[in-house]
């Protein structure tokens, strides 16, 4: 009993620092949801079973639950945005945000069916869009425009999800060969400009839903601050990204952060109805 009582003081001490920011935040884990240690001794995730403790576990998942789908459901619309930026997808795009959507649906459902990590959030992600971008406007580019819309939409969803599939198959190879460890060879310039190119995406994304146009390149975006109205459109979507920035890299609060993505489309919509 004594050492089960020594080991929990230990646990209650934990922090997490974080080093996005200045100054390092400390995040307290007191008081966590449901104890981690049983009587023998060994760390368990299994929440206690009983009324009030269920409603609890219930309560924070709902709650959790919602505050990542608030975080998470803007991006898919970006990431839509950047996985269909050819132009043959304007007229699908409805249709295709709901298919990304649907997609992040089912990571979750498989993650929260299967993964041993409980904290884990299935969501399509942006380290593959860029790909995924890339095969999807080769496609329409290679079938012409002799070709219907609607069968360059079908081939490029496809083609999508077999590589996507394929993809998958390879990490279980290796994670079951053990071959992860591969990834840390990989110079940290690489990765550090692969994540910048990944960011002109997103760049590309959000001034594509700011004026409702294509912007796939450099050529296109440079077109967008040509003419003063898509300027204008353009301001929203850099003041909410600056607030956004400021309010994470200030609370580290959760519940913060989506209070804002929250407030800001009511902000908006109070503003033009004035």
């Amino acid at each position: 009993m004594e050492r089960s009582n020594s080991q929990t003081s230990r646990l209650s001490q934990l922090s997490v620092v974080s080093i996005t920011s200045e100054k390092p935040r400390e995040t307290n884990f007191e008081n966590p949801p449901h104890e981690l240690l049983q009587n023998n001794g060994k760390v368990s995730s299994d929440p206690p079973k009983g009324g009030p403790q269920n409603v609890a576990r219930i309560t924070n998942a709902v709650m959790y639950g919602t505050i990542n789908s608030i975080l998470t459901i803007p991006t898919m619309y970006g990431y839509a945005v950047i996985l269909f930026s050819h132009k043959d997808f304007v007229d699908f795009m409805p249709a295709l945000s709901k298919l990304v959507i649907f997609s992040s649906v089912v990571h979750q459902v498989m993650f929260t069916l299967m993964s041993s990590l409980p904290f884990s959030i299935g969501q399509v992600q942006d380290a593959g869009v860029i790909f995924l971008s890339a095969m999807s406007t080769s496609i329409c580019d290679s079938l012409g425009n002799d070709v219907p819309l609607e069968a360059k939409v079908t081939t490029s969803i496809i083609i999508i999800g077999i590589a996507t599939a394929s993809l998958g198959v390879c990490l279980v190879v290796m994670g079951k060969l053990k071959l992860a460890a591969l990834a840390s060879y990989l110079p940290m310039p690489v990765i550090g400009g692969y994540l910048a190119f990944i960011g002109i995406f997103c760049l590309y994304a959000g001034l594509a839903l700011c004026t409702g146009l294509v912007v796939n390149d450099m050529e296109s975006m440079i077109s967008v601050f040509g003419n003063a109205h898509n300027v204008l459109l353009c301001v929203p979507g850099v003041l909410g990204g600056a607030f956004l920035l400021v309010v994470s890299q200030r609370y580290d609060n959760s519940l913060i952060l989506s209070a804002a993505i929250m407030i800001m489309p009511i902000v908006f919509f109070f503003i033009m109805l004035d």
